[in-house]
């Protein structure tokens, strides 16, 4: 029977929830638990300020708070099921890490809900310290806000009715389709959905030269595709996992990513001190293992293999 998936997410100038009906097998309900019931206040690795904090790093240690900026729409990722006091997913138990890197405990972190058109504004406006929140680093977002990182490489794949899979898939870069295709197929234009301001709609309109459906969230985007108004999400295709994890075999990702995006932790541009100090933290939970347990107990759960710690970009 179906359940209803209701997301957190914002529409125009509003806050709002999306909520996405999807239909349950035998093993739905359970996965989606998994992925959403995480304990938000659990402390993930050390709570320990690293060594050598400055500048804005030292501040907030000193000030024993901080703001950190998280999607709320993205199972596995960043999701605040109904009822709960703070989202759960991988970028939460990032967030944790990169706090206790500061010697600040998880129930002293402010969630301030980010959108994906909505993050460098968190930044520049100072509503947030931190954005952890499927945030691509690229030159041009880095004209804007200081990046440090990545501490997880995805890349773009389509989310699609699990009816339409073997037509769809036929026609997308592989595996099961041609792997030398580098395109999108023409029946997609104006029936493909992605997030505004996205590095995904960047390359749907300038290389695929496809015009996309734009919405403010992907569960908005996910609500469309099940009543049938789109044919396909397209994004990070680890964001896709959670959703297809989440529907009950109704949703099916497919192909192979087209782009590749390195996940950064995004703050305000020249903030000395930030850089090195997020480095530094995600590099002690990489060799305590939180970092690798924090994917495991979140996306890992919705099938992503383990990843291998990505090489930082210099700071």
């Amino acid at each position: 029977m179906p359940f209803v998936l209701a997301v957190a997410g914002c529409a125009g100038d509003g806050d709002s929830t999306a909520t996405v009906t999807v239909t349950a097998g035998a093993s739905t309900s359970a996965t989606a638990t998994t992925l959403a019931t995480i304990d938000p206040t659990a402390e993930r690795g050390k709570v320990e300020a690293i060594d050598g904090l400055s500048g804005y790093a030292q501040q907030l240690a000193q000030q024993g708070t901080i703001r950190i900026g998280v999607k709320y729409d993205a199972p596995g990722l960043g999701y605040l099921s109904n009822g709960a006091s703070a989202p759960s997913g991988f970028e939460i138990e990032v967030a944790k890490i990169l706090a206790g890197g500061l010697g600040i405990s998880p129930d002293k972190i402010q969630w301030v809900q980010t959108v994906t058109s909505t993050r460098e504004q968190a930044l520049t406006s100072n509503t947030a310290d931190l954005v952890i929140a499927t945030y691509s680093m690229t030159r041009e977002r880095e004209q804007q806000v200081g990046m440090a990182g990545p501490y997880y490489i995805t890349g773009a794949q389509l989310l699609v009715r699990a009816a339409d899979q073997a037509m769809l898939a036929s026609v997308t870069p592989g595996p099961n389709g041609n792997p030398r295709l580098r395109s999108l197929p023409a029946s997609l234009d104006g029936r493909i959905c992605t997030t505004t301001t996205s590095t995904t709609a960047n390359v749907i309109v300038h290389e695929f030269k496809l015009t996309p459906v734009l919405k403010e969230s992907f569960a908005e985007c996910v609500s469309a595709l099940q009543q049938g108004t789109v044919d396909a999400l397209a994004t990070d295709g680890v964001i896709e996992l959670g959703y297809a994890a989440a529907s009950g075999g109704s949703l099916k990702v497919i192909g192979d990513p087209w782009t590749e995006e390195k996940y950064g932790v995004g703050y305000a541009k020249g903030l000395a001190g930030m850089c090195d100090y997020i480095q530094k933290t995600l590099l002690r939970a990489y060799k305590d293992g939180s970092w690798l347990a924090a994917f495991e107990d979140t996306l890992g759960q919705s099938g992503a293999d383990s990843p291998e710690p990505p090489a930082f970009e210099p700071c």
